[in-house]
């Protein structure tokens, strides 16, 4: 996909998802589903706090 400068967005576009993903496996949130556009993008997260709330402490730290 180009942009109006035409530079391709695919790029950036995989990067966004990539980190979206990487950063879900990390946290507490599920990603209920997304959207990347070329300016912008959305996404619908489910929190799952029963999850962190079984974090100690140290594991919380860890993961930040």
């Amino acid at each position: 996909m180009k942009s109006e400068s035409g530079n391709d967005c695919e790029p950036g576009r995989e990067w966004i998802e990539y980190r979206m993903h990487n950063l879900a496996s990390i946290f507490a949130p599920d990603i209920a589903i997304y959207a990347v556009m070329s300016n912008h993008y959305h996404i619908v997260l489910y929190i799952d706090s029963n999850t962190a709330r079984t974090w100690l402490d140290t594991e919380v730290i860890h993961r930040w």
